[in-house]
């Protein structure tokens, strides 16, 4: 083997390392690297940071996402969102339901949840 023979082994080990050692360090920098989503919330919309898993399931489907985020299924999602986060009559009528709004506007999803439709305006109270 001759010393240019070495010194192209020796070059073509020290690229490849090179390009591995970089496209490891890039890898491990873009797994590490916060991936940020915006989430429709009562009154507007937040900045949320997910985990690469799930920034992939937000991908794929926004709503259901942050649905489980907030601990709601999709239909209860979109109803705290579009009720700004306000409840409603639990109360039955003749003509379904009772969809008078019962204050106060903005709750958090849990707090929501747990009094939507099991609260009473002061017509049916």
């Amino acid at each position: 083997m001759t010393d240019t023979n070495t010194a192209d082994i020796t070059a073509t080990i020290d690229n490849a390392f090179e390009r591995l050692s970089r496209s490891l360090l890039d890898a491990l920098a873009a797994r590490d690297k916060p991936h940020r989503r915006t989430a429709k919330v009562p009154g507007g919309e937040m900045i949320i940071t997910l985990t690469a898993e799930e920034a992939t399931a937000w991908d794929a489907d926004p709503d259901a996402a942050a649905a489980k985020r907030f601990g709601l299924n999709t239909a209860e999602f979109d109803a705290w969102v579009a009720l700004d986060g306000g409840r409603r009559c639990g109360a039955s009528t003749d003509a379904g339901p009772c969809s008078n709004l019962i204050g106060p506007l903005f709750m958090s999803a849990a707090d929501w949840k747990a009094c939507h439709h099991n609260a009473r305006c002061p017509k049916h109270a």
